[in-house]
């Protein structure tokens, strides 16, 4: 167990969820602020005009970023090639994605945002190449484990997004517009910050090469990962587009704080995946070490997504109130009905880490596929019956069917027991010891820095 360096993990790991955490307060104080000021009409106009960006985003990376970390985290490509190839697709995906989605809106745009001014979904297209370029950025950092430099240049956003929002929205009163501005100055900032953050470790020279084979490496491995995470956002964010279509945007302007709130709980396991992917990729080699540290990372996540969750249904009606206003008080219910499935999808998630870190991206794609298919049929079969409720409930169906889909592949291709990423056992143990090392001499070096 030492072996496997738990306590650089648990240091990556911890100083990450602190950085996280700072995050989510901002994020938090910026939902907050928008629900408030914009009301559950324009907060719903808001989470769709942002979706738009988020989607071609996501829709054109194309696996870069997963395939980044992957080649940087395993060594298998200098970092110099690797932030050469990543900027020539980013200037290539970025005006592809433009051209392209222009021609979409122009005619399909009323059908698939009715009730969103077109305008509005204009000026949200031009975010689109500010959001691509720091995750390609982000992942190179991930990928060389420099996460220091890759919690600032997360944190640059929120901070800018709140300020902003606070200005535009709140002082100058431009409503959603102002929202949506403050959003592409949060995404420019993190996009500047991980550029300086990279440019230190890589200089940005003016140089011209030939589309070296990386490329296609990056492409080869990335498709497989990418179309994954296509249908992993669509799976998160496709009853977004449902409800605006069966009910309206102020529906969507309490669904999200609902989603919002839940999705607080995913805090830490989003950011041991983010620890986890490139050390996995280094244990390549050594499959015993991988099989003991998934799964233990595994049971941990569960086991403090489930203390948040119950503390969560304890406080969630006072809590739904006091931040977001009485007009908000629908959100309470739906939390309730998604909450299950966002504490399946927790631990899981690391599982999906794990088989990517396997060179074997295409098989989440497959589960995608099925649990996009699932969610889709459920909320068109519940939303008319319950309203965002039916979305809820829709949503945990599918995201209990990914844990479960994940937790048997998982066990297939590791060896390990289904079970072992659920229930604690002698590994767990040493975990605690590394952690509680880690704090012990974190407040001794505090202390004598004091002194």
């Amino acid at each position: 167990m030492k072996n496997l360096k738990l306590r650089t993990l648990f240091r990556n790991t911890s100083s990450t969820f602190l950085w996280q955490i700072l995050s989510l307060v901002l994020f938090v104080g910026l939902s907050i602020l928008l629900a408030r000021k914009l009301g559950p009409n324009g907060n719903g106009q808001y989470a769709l005009v942002i979706l738009w960006p988020s989607l071609l985003a996501t829709l054109f990376n194309f696996g870069i970023s997963p395939a980044l970390v992957y080649f940087l985290g395993s060594s298998a490509v200098s970092v110099r090639k690797a932030r050469r190839t990543m900027m020539k697709f980013w200037a290539i995906l970025s005006l592809t994605g433009l051209l392209l989605s222009v021609i979409v809106m122009l005619f399909w745009g009323r059908v698939i945002f009715p009730n969103i001014p077109a305008f509005l979904l204009f000026a949200g297209l031009l975010v689109y190449p500010i959001m691509l370029l720091p995750d390609f950025l982000l992942s190179m950092l991930q990928g060389m484990q420099d996460f220091r430099s890759y919690n600032m240049a997360q944190l640059a956003a929120p901070i800018t997004t709140l300020l902003f929002a606070a200005i535009l929205i709140v002082v100058l009163r431009w409503g959603v517009y102002g929202g949506l501005l403050a959003y592409a100055l949060g995404q420019l900032a993190s996009a500047l910050v991980s550029w300086k953050a990279v440019a230190r470790l890589v200089p940005f020279e003016v140089q011209e090469t030939e589309f070296n084979d990386f490329g296609r490496r990056l492409i080869n491995f990335g498709w497989k990962a990418h179309l994954g995470n296509v249908l992993s956002l669509l799976n998160y964010r496709i009853d977004n587009f449902l409800l605006n279509l069966f009910l309206n945007p102020a529906a969507i302007g309490i669904y999200v704080v609902a989603v919002q709130i839940a999705e607080g709980l995913w805090l830490l396991s989003s950011v041991v995946s983010t620890v986890l992917l490139p050390r996995l990729s280094q244990l390549t080699s050594e499959e015993e070490k991988r099989r003991v540290l998934t799964p233990l990372v595994s049971r941990w996540v569960l086991a403090v997504s489930l203390m948040g969750a119950l503390v969560l249904m304890i406080l969630i009606k006072p809590l739904v109130i006091f931040l977001f206003g009485k007009s908000y008080i629908s959100a309470t219910l739906a939390l309730l009905w998604i909450l299950p499935g966002i504490i399946g999808l927790a631990f899981s998630r690391v599982l999906a880490q794990d088989i990517i870190a396997r060179g074997r991206p295409e098989i989440n794609l497959y589960i995608s596929i099925a649990v996009v298919l699932a969610n889709v049929v459920a909320n068109l079969a519940l939303i008319p019956h319950m309203g965002i409720n039916g979305s809820a409930l829709a949503s945990t169906i599918s995201y209990l069917l990914q844990s479960v889909l994940l937790t048997v592949i998982y066990s297939r291709l590791s060896g390990n027991a289904w079970y072992r990423p659920l229930l604690f056992g002698h590994d767990d143990i040493e975990l605690v010891k590394a952690g509680y090392s880690t704090l012990r001499a974190s407040i001794t070096k505090i202390s004598s820095s004091r002194k």
